[in-house]
């Protein structure tokens, strides 16, 4: 028998998947012909119309996000609790062990939520940690876990390995093994443990932080995530400590026969490199509160320490580089924000930027040009009747006898943003206690229902 140690299988495994995922990077999603510019989708004189009614049954919503079926995510911190919705605002059935958050006896409070395609609930709680908890399998139920196995390479060396170890890990995760004489197990407690919200990443771990050149690890200050919109085993986060994107992979780690008969892998996260890194330029980190990415697999952060405050990066020929510059896009300007806390991106690669401090929404095209704001709304005063120490009312243009005049009414504080298939921008307002929605008023679909 070969008994193959850590040291051994974790380095190979390691070196084979920075080969094999830095080459996966280079591809690209084959975009549809007839997407839409931004130009022709959103023709016409527009605003944004505030969708009624105000979702307000929250204590302090941070941060929002929609699954691929539909259902809505808000993380809210002070509840410590991700609360889910239906389309109409209801609460949805099914999701109780996202609210309270408790996992080894501590409660969670949720920063940041996504949802993958596996339908992995993953969020963070500002920590060095990432959590997953997954809604397929808790609607159709797990079977069994396989718990052991032989594994056997190519010169028919046979060495045996149990779930939930690093060697476990390296074995079922190469291609020089194929696995023999495996036991399942139909514990409940395991069972439970994987049914329940979990850790997916820990950057304390050796799986979590090999390769990571921060071994101070405690200092990790994980604050915003994003999970790809493809069938690729990644997802991006940022280091607001560190000042950082960090992209983590996944690696398969328990197999699952679900009581639907079907047989899936449960993943564990693990540092792969880091995106970007700090720097005061355009496309460099300092201190990063949101990320998004769209459907060419293109990242959008915003960040709260630098005079570019909203940035696109593209992966091109083995590097990571910025899409913005100061001279060509409006996006791009110094100072256009203030403490913006969100960013997102839609099909039509339109961009969302939660200009917090502001108290507003900020649209602009894929090419970077303002569009639009959302949740402010424009008219001429009197200059007679202009009180400039109005906090909720903002100078924007004059004429010889009149102001135009942005009211800010509807936010305190826009935290986290996100957009629908459909254009609706949802977002949280942690101060109100709400979310809320905004539609184009040229949308011709009103029904903000589920189709």
């Amino acid at each position: 028998m070969l008994k193959c140690t850590t040291n051994s299988l974790l380095p190979s495994l390691m070196l084979a998947l920075l080969v094999v995922f830095n080459f996966s990077c280079v591809d690209k999603l084959v975009l549809p012909e007839d997407l839409n510019t931004a130009e022709d989708f959103f023709a016409g004189d527009t605003s944004y119309l505030q969708v009624n009614p105000v979702w307000d049954q929250f204590q302090t919503p941070v941060e929002i996000s929609i699954a691929p079926d539909g259902f809505i995510f808000v993380a809210d911190s002070a509840a410590h609790g991700i609360a889910v919705l239906e389309q109409s605002g209801m609460l949805a059935g099914g999701y109780e062990a996202l609210a309270p958050l408790v996992m080894g006896g501590l409660t969670i409070a949720p920063i940041d939520v996504d949802i993958d395609y596996k339908m992995n609930v993953m969020f963070i709680d500002g920590t060095n940690r990432i959590y997953r908890w997954n809604q397929y399998w808790n609607q159709v139920g797990i079977d069994s876990v396989l718990v052991s196995a032989d594994f056997r390479d190519q010169a028919d060396n046979v060495f045996s390995e149990q779930y939930g170890g690093l060697n476990w890990i390296s074995a079922v995760n190469s291609t020089q093994y194929t696995m023999e004489n495996q036991v399942w197990s139909s514990s409940q407690a395991l069972i439970d443990s994987l049914l329940a919200p979990h850790v997916f990443y820990d950057a304390s771990t050796v799986l979590g932080s090999y390769y990571d050149i921060y071994v101070n690890t405690d200092q990790i200050e994980l604050s915003a995530l994003t999970t790809v919109k493809d069938d690729r085993n990644r997802l991006f986060t940022t280091d607001f400590y560190h000042n950082r994107i960090i992209e983590i992979h996944y690696l398969r780690n328990a197999l699952l026969a679900l009581s639907d008969g079907n047989l899936v892998w449960s993943h564990a996260g693990t540092y792969i490199g880091t995106v970007e890194d700090a720097g005061a330029g355009s496309g460099k980190v300092a201190h990063p509160t949101g990320i998004d990415i769209d459907f060419e697999n293109n990242l959008y952060y915003s960040q709260i320490d630098c005079v570019f405050m909203a940035n696109k990066i593209k992966y091109n020929d083995g590097d990571w580089i910025s899409s913005f510059s100061e001279a060509k896009h409006e996006i791009a300007r110094r100072f256009l924000f203030s403490n913006p806390l969100d960013i997102a991106v839609d099909e039509n690669q339109m961009i969302y930027v939660a200009n917090t401090m502001a108290r507003e929404v900020q649209v602009f095209t894929a090419k970077g040009e303002f569009f639009k704001k959302a949740g402010v709304e424009e008219s001429w005063m009197n200059q007679a009747d202009w009180d400039p120490a109005d906090p909720d009312l903002v100078l924007v243009d004059s004429t010889e006898n009149e102001y135009l005049i942005e009211e800010k009414t509807t936010f305190r504080q826009p935290a986290g943003i996100t957009v629908d298939s459909r254009g609706v921008i949802y977002v949280c307002d942690p101060q109100l206690g709400a979310v809320f929605r905004f539609r184009l008023s040229n949308m011709l679909d009103e029904d903000l229902q589920p189709n």
